[in-house]
């Protein structure tokens, strides 16, 4: 039996399709162009923020998608980054850790203030680093103290419920 030309070239065609489909370079299925599922775009972690809670204090953040992990960097001097951190006073990094982070560990370090930064690891690689969030342990009750997103504004919370400080555009 043999196979007229059109049914041959449709045939051929639908084995392409099919092929194509199947390791991923054709454009069905969400796949994008050169192969593999669409990429995630590698950001900073966002809304990086101190609060006090009643287990005590915590770092957060904004999880994201795609995220293996995050890792946290920590100093007693402002300008943390990942490439800096090991040179700055009380320079720590706490790897593989998720939102909200736990500062309990601050509470013995009363009237100091240390600032953080928060990366996110996603598969491909580590993402910049997120705005500097600075604390300040309380010298009364060993509580935070202190609490400021960035270099534009902070807020500063007492012991005994005072607030200090603002953001540029309430003082």
């Amino acid at each position: 039996m043999r196979t007229s030309p059109p049914r041959l070239i449709v045939s051929a065609a639908l084995c392409l399709a099919l092929a194509a489909c199947r390791d991923g370079s054709g454009s069905s299925g969400g796949a994008r162009p050169g192969g593999g599922p669409p990429k995630i775009p590698i950001e900073a972690p966002r809304q990086v923020a101190a609060l006090t809670t009643n287990s005590g204090p915590v770092l957060t953040w904004q999880r994201m998608p795609g995220v293996l992990s995050y890792n946290v960097y920590m100093a007693a001097r402002t300008g943390v980054t990942k490439s800096n951190v090991s040179a700055l006073p009380r320079g720590t990094v706490f790897r593989d850790v998720t939102p909200p982070f736990p500062l309990s560990f601050l509470r013995s370090h009363r009237g100091t203030t240390y600032f953080f930064t928060v990366t996110a690891i996603y598969p491909e690689k580590e993402s910049p680093e997120s705005e500097e969030v600075r604390i300040t342990v309380g010298h009364a009750a060993g509580r935070i103290v202190a609490l400021a997103a960035g270099d534009s504004h902070s807020l500063v919370l007492n012991s005994n419920g005072a607030v200090f400080g603002g953001c540029p555009e309430t003082r």
